[in-house]
């Protein structure tokens, strides 16, 4: 085979090539979204030593929703078709309402728990001598707050007469346990303002966003 031709074969198809990602960089809601979205997908995909997501909270609440409405539909069609006397269903009826209100109060409890949280997982030791167990793992918890506004400059460049308008601050609460140095902890990060990782064209250049919070991450649990 020529070089010509390795070359080809070995060259990624347009299909394999990470999607650029676009989106209107004036709406604060879909910055956010963007970059809580992206921490994810960074952590679990570093290839030296990558998370892993646990979305344990998450598979409960659904849970919880699927048994609470499975139950609901169940005795409605019972109510309806078998038993469609008041007096003879009410019983059933009031219970399967109190259980429907009991699972649906365990999720808000578990949503409010949650808050802000964009990343649970942990991360095996980097350490060869330490071995898989639980105590050899960090953890971390990533939470991500509403953006703050946009600030505009008071007094207009003396350069070209304008006022300059520097984007949100995009900041992570980290809190981890499990790391060498600082065991366990809580800690704000900045990574930056939003135009370091948008163009002016609304693309999201997720390698500059990668370096900084990964580059932030470690400073941290280092």
């Amino acid at each position: 085979m020529s070089d010509k031709a390795a070359s080809k074969s070995a060259a990624p198809s347009p299909s394999e090539a990470p999607a650029r990602i676009y989106i209107d960089n004036s709406n604060s809601t879909e910055l956010k979204l963007t970059c809580d979205e992206a921490v994810e997908r960074i952590l679990t995909s570093n290839s030296t030593n990558p998370w892993r997501a646990s979305h344990l909270l998450v598979d409960i609440r659904l849970v919880l929703g699927f048994i609470a409405s499975i139950e609901m539909i169940g005795v409605s069609a019972w109510a309806w078709k078998i038993v469609p006397e008041w007096n003879e269903n009410k019983g059933l009826t009031a219970v399967a309402v109190a259980v429907y209100m009991v699972l649906s109060g365990i999720q808000t409890a578990l949503a409010y728990l949650e808050g802000d949280t964009i990343f649970r997982g942990a991360q095996s030791s980097s350490d060869a001598s330490s071995s898989a167990t639980s105590s050899s793992q960090k953890k971390l918890r990533i939470s991500s707050g509403a953006l703050p506004k946009a600030q505009t400059d008071k007094e207009a460049s003396k350069e070209d007469g304008r006022k300059w308008t520097t984007p949100p601050v995009y900041e992570l609460e980290l809190e981890w346990s499990g790391a060498k140095v600082r065991k366990s902890g809580k800690e704000k990060i900045n990574l930056g303002h939003m135009g370091e990782w948008f163009t002016q064209e609304g693309e999201f250049v997720e390698d500059i966003f990668s370096k900084k919070l990964l580059a932030a991450i470690d400073s941290v649990l280092a």
